[in-house]
């Protein structure tokens, strides 16, 4: 397992990229690590993977981003919600991200991650429903 600060972001961007479902685990657990910018590049590495991340145990990961005292790692775990897709228009993710937004506790800029998260879950959800079209 890597050590330094550096070590870890690079493992965390290596894990990313190779988009492998082994690397999930691994990302979740850097999601609790003790230096936020590892926190903060696991949750985009997690957003990076999409729909194929977006387990029961990464969505309640990203969740419990969401309320990081350092708000970039809150900013890229809103992200990563919104990149995860359909699986993550869950009713406690879109609560999660509504809670975000409503907050009087965060900045502007966590209420507008949340917001663009929000919408990326609303039009995958869009455009996941079928298209209706009359018949004659």
């Amino acid at each position: 397992m890597p050590t330094t600060v550096k070590e870890k972001q690079l493992s965390v961007w290596a894990l990313g990229e190779i988009k492998e479902d082994e690397a999930i685990p691994l990302l979740v657990e850097f999601l609790n690590d003790k230096k936020s910018f590892v926190r903060s590049f696991a949750a985009i590495a997690l957003g990076n993977l999409g729909e194929k991340a977006a387990t029961e145990k990464v969505l309640d990961s990203l969740i419990e981003a969401l309320k990081d005292k350092e708000s970039f790692v809150r900013h890229s775990a809103a992200e990563a919600l919104g990149r995860l897709g359909e699986k993550a228009a869950t009713n406690l993710g879109i609560d999660a991200l509504r809670k975000v937004f409503d907050s009087e506790l965060v900045g502007e800029w966590s209420k507008v991650d949340a917001k663009d998260a929000l919408r990326r879950i609303a039009m995958r959800e869009k455009m996941a429903m079928p298209r209706w079209e009359k018949t004659d």
